[in-house]
């Protein structure tokens, strides 16, 4: 947030953050989804004024675990 918090108060944006509140954390490179999440966001402030940004993280299963519940 602090790195993109000015920019998005540049372009008079407002950012908003939707998560579910029982979302588990991810293990993966910091560094990778730090920079995946941070140009998704630069790129909406570059093609945004004025308006409402919205980053929104959900939970979803890969299919071998679907396939894995079924059978159980």
């Amino acid at each position: 947030m602090a790195t993109i918090k000015p920019l998005i108060d540049k372009n008079g944006n407002v950012l908003t953050l939707k998560y579910p509140p029982d979302i588990y954390p991810v293990y993966t490179k910091v560094t990778k989804i730090y920079q995946c999440v941070l140009n998704l966001l630069l790129n909406a402030t570059q093609f945004t004024e004025s308006g409402k940004i919205t980053l929104k993280v959900s939970r979803f299963r890969r299919k071998k675990e679907e396939e894995r519940g079924k059978s159980e």
